[in-house]
């Protein structure tokens, strides 16, 4: 097939010396460009005719909400790949080692607690550091079930893993 199995060398084209990966990782960057220059013509010349604004509202406006979805991206990805690289594992995400359940499970009970406190739900300044301290929490479950003689065992980790995310999820609802 095309897909390149784990331990197995991937393929170089012996004409240019390039591999499959080499070829895909220049492929997905230069889509990036491309996405970035429309987003850009989009964001400076809005719907209709290309000219350029005459004032810069809509960039002022949507300038800073741009960057911070992609800053937001970017360390999402880089934080899933962290989290594949250190496992050495490519089922290795936030979901399957409990940490979004966690995460949820952290801030219905910031909801929880703040309700028996203030005996209101809705908040206009939502609780920042409960999802942050569940997911804390998942993991330092996770990682000390996962470990295995002393050492952390990544299949071990990844159902510790799965279990800890039920759980969570179970006591959410």
């Amino acid at each position: 097939g095309d897909g390149v199995a784990a331990g197995e060398p991937c393929s170089i084209n012996a004409r240019t010396g390039e591999s499959r990966v080499t070829r895909a990782f220049w492929l997905i960057a230069g889509l990036f460009v491309v996405a970035l220059a429309i987003a850009a013509l989009r964001l400076v010349c809005g719907p209709g005719e290309l000219a350029w604004p005459s004032d810069w509202t809509i960039f002022e406006l949507r300038g800073h909400r741009v960057v911070s979805a992609a800053a937001v991206g970017a360390a999402l990805s880089l934080s899933g790949l962290l989290l594949q690289v250190m496992l050495r594992s490519p089922v290795a995400s936030e979901y399957v080692l409990g940490l979004s359940a966690g995460a949820g499970l952290g801030i219905v009970a910031a909801t929880f607690v703040s309700f028996r406190v203030t005996g209101q739900i809705v908040s206009y300044s939502p609780p920042l550091l409960a999802p942050v301290l569940g997911a804390g929490a998942a993991l330092l479950v996770v990682f000390l079930l996962g470990r295995r003689g002393g050492l952390i065992d990544p299949p071990t980790l990844i159902l510790v893993g799965i279990v800890v995310g039920i759980l969570a999820s179970a006591v959410t609802t």
